[in-house]
């Protein structure tokens, strides 16, 4: 599988994945939508921002869904994208 941009032909990719998730999250109604969907009751509030692969001290994640302007504890949603089918390892490395 493979992405085209002009007359350029890319194969397809995580990275490419990450960033289309990415800009669909980064409109509101979207990102409100998919956080209901989920129907996890999470206790996020106000404006919220979506930022792409990040180095913390647990280690690399994807995808980060954070309050704007977090108030006292900062809350925040991780997503791992995976091309394939996800694996232990792969939920370890976002548990730190």
């Amino acid at each position: 599988m493979s992405a085209q941009y002009g007359n350029l032909l890319f194969p397809f990719s995580e990275v490419i994945l990450q960033s289309v998730i990415r800009q669909y999250l980064s409109v509101d109604i979207n990102l409100k939508q998919f956080i209901d969907q989920l129907d996890l009751n999470l206790p996020l509030k106000g404006d919220l921002e979506v930022l792409g692969e990040k180095a913390l001290a647990e280690g690399h994640i994807d995808l980060l869904v954070k309050e704007a302007i977090p108030v006292g504890f900062s809350k925040k949603m991780i997503i791992e994208v995976k091309t394939s089918s996800g694996t232990i390892g792969d939920v370890t490395q976002v548990k730190g």
